[in-house]
């Protein structure tokens, strides 16, 4: 199980329900707009959302983007909520991207990753 700074798992349930009640906060939710639509007015066409999370951002992606989450418990949320998400595979320092396409996206979008790597660097 791959961990994050502070020794907090990335693939429990414990860290899903955690990401998923942020998203529902009422004031994050007024700061985290804003932030969002900022990221949405820089996207162009369909994007790839790596480590899109409890999916605020994918939500609001144009059409034919698609989440990258490493979290089961978030990818099996995301999916009940209709938005197309893709279970990472292989591991934080060597993802399995052979699934994308060529031309498949007109931009990425990387936020709120790099701090669960332990060598970002």
């Amino acid at each position: 199980m791959q961990r994050m700074a502070g020794g907090e798992q990335l693939y429990d349930g414990t860290y899903a329900a955690r990401q998923i009640g942020r998203s529902r906060s009422r004031w994050r939710g007024v700061i985290k707009s804003v932030y969002l639509q900022r990221i949405c007015d820089a996207v162009e066409g369909p994007t790839l959302d790596f480590g899109c999370g409890a999916g605020q951002l994918l939500a609001r992606l144009p059409a034919g983007s698609v989440g990258l989450e490493l979290n089961p418990e978030l990818v099996k949320h995301l999916r009940e909520r209709g938005l197309a998400v893709t279970e990472a595979t292989g591991s934080l320092q060597d993802l399995d991207l052979r699934w994308v396409r060529p031309g498949q996206f007109r931009s990425l979008v990387m936020a709120h990753v790099l701090e669960h790597f332990e060598s970002a660097d």
